[in-house]
């Protein structure tokens, strides 16, 4: 099995941040949070890429996103929606490559956020007109494991917004895998419709 050499400067960043100094570690946390945006980015705009490898770095946003609708779920029907958020993202993935093809990522900063998260700013470009959002993403830190806890498009939670999605009308009798997904399809479909 081949390692991204990307992946394995963020290992090696972990290891070095379990013995530094706390200023020195801070300044690797910054830094393991930039390549990680970066290979995330990287491996989702990749043309032709296996978006399906970006399930393992987004699993627990999707469990984020769902919100309280994930604790109603009945315990055979979550692995059910996190198997169906990693479709969605995929969709999502390809369907922004082939509205918005060679979207281009600029880091612009790294900074520590509330709970021992890292908030990495950065703004991603169209080489065709040159138009720039902004696009905010918070990663969780345990340890020396990173996660996409939520991202934000033009100041925007998608997290936030999923999970108003996920928790509308959902109750314990009504909490369905199916419904929550159906709802993050329609959102979807909206933003970016299928070509």
């Amino acid at each position: 099995m081949m390692i991204p050499f990307r992946l394995l400067a963020v290992a090696a960043g972990f290891a070095a941040l379990v013995v530094l100094p706390g200023s020195a570690r801070a300044e690797i946390k910054a830094e393991l949070a930039a390549n990680y945006i970066r290979h995330l980015f990287d491996t989702s705009m990749r043309e032709n890429a296996n978006a399906a490898a970006l399930c393992p770095s987004i699993a627990q946003f999707g469990r984020f996103a769902a919100g309280h609708a994930w604790r109603l779920l009945p315990p055979s029907e979550r692995p059910r929606l996190a198997d169906g958020f990693c479709n969605l993202a995929v969709d999502a993935v390809t369907r922004l490559h082939l509205t918005y093809p060679g979207l281009r990522l600029k880091l612009d900063r790294t900074l520590p956020a509330a709970q021992g998260m890292v908030l990495v700013s950065s703004s991603v470009t169209r080489p065709t007109d040159l138009a720039t959002w902004p696009v905010e993403w918070q990663l969780a830190t345990t340890g020396a494991d990173l996660r996409l806890a939520d991202l934000r498009i033009l100041g925007l939670s998608l997290g936030i917004f999923l999970r108003s999605l996920a928790n509308a009308g959902t109750t314990a009798d009504s909490a369905s895998a199916d419904v929550i997904l159906a709802r993050w399809r329609q959102a979807l479909d909206r933003a970016l419709p299928p070509k």
